[in-house]
């Protein structure tokens, strides 16, 4: 709960605990939960070896609720209707639920649109972030509106000072336009966000850098480091810029986990 609210600022601890105190949260829980797994398996070295000294069957025992005693020893009744009526439960779950992450498309899981078709479940919806319209219609007319909070207020600044010969082509936009885009990109930078994305790529860059690209940004780097060349090249893909074609936020700039999933 205390790593959704500080990671994600969603659920009941949305607001209260910072950013790096819900990592703080998230790491805790990380060793906790290795704890546990040592646990789990000292207590399956535990029956192993009391299986072996006593020569009994423990993990037989458990399952059929049977074990042998001396003759003097008081007997309980097993229950086996219980059980088989617990199995077929859990088995039902079992197979409902791994149907359902198999098989159910991914943007009707997530609760997305396709084809007018509303998905069954609730989305993962990060907040919705500042908007512009003058920044959309001039930003997405090319190609996706990177929301500002992807980059630090020095990378606008220089990217708005070189439109004249933004990657090649000149923007030419009029003063008023340009005033009012840089002014927008400005406010809502990296710097002022308490977005996942925003703050994990904020600190990976160095303050004497000025990246000019989100995918040049040591962070955007090390995520998709993993992302084989063939799905780069996927014909659904076909650019490390289309960030839509994986992440189903991307328009919204919140880039959240649960939305991301690379085409097949």
């Amino acid at each position: 709960m205390f790593t959704q609210g500080g990671e994600e600022q969603q659920g009941a601890a949305a607001g209260m605990v910072s950013f790096t105190l819900g990592k703080i949260f998230k790491e805790g829980h990380e060793i906790t939960a290795n704890l546990m797994l040592i646990m789990v398996f000292g207590h399956l070295a535990g029956v192993a070896m009391e299986s072996w000294l006593h020569k009994e069957n423990l993990p037989l025992s458990m399952v059929t609720g049977m074990k042998d005693a001396p003759e003097d020893a008081p007997a309980s009744r097993p229950y086996r209707l219980t059980g088989a009526l617990m199995l077929v439960a859990v088995a039902a779950f079992g197979i409902w639920w791994f149907y359902y992450a198999l098989h159910e498309p991914i943007k009707a899981r997530l609760g997305y649109t396709d084809g007018g078709q509303e998905g069954p479940h609730v989305a993962f919806v990060g907040a919705k972030l500042a908007d512009n319209p003058k920044w959309r219609e001039e930003c997405g007319s090319c190609h996706l509106a990177f929301h500002p909070n992807l980059l630090p207020a020095r990378s606008w600044q220089k990217i708005m000072a070189e439109q004249d010969r933004h990657f090649g082509t000149d923007l030419a936009l009029d003063e008023d336009t340009s005033k009012e885009i840089l002014s927008f990109l400005l406010d809502n930078a990296a710097e002022t966000s308490n977005r996942e994305a925003a703050l994990k790529i904020n600190r990976s860059i160095k303050p004497d850098a000025v990246p000019l690209r989100i995918t040049d940004t040591p962070y955007w780097v090390n995520k998709h480091r993993s992302i084989a060349e063939s799905d780069w090249r996927s014909a659904k893909v076909k650019s490390k810029v289309n960030c839509a074609a994986c992440h189903l936020d991307a328009e919204a700039g919140t880039f959240e986990d649960a939305a991301m999933h690379i085409p097949q």
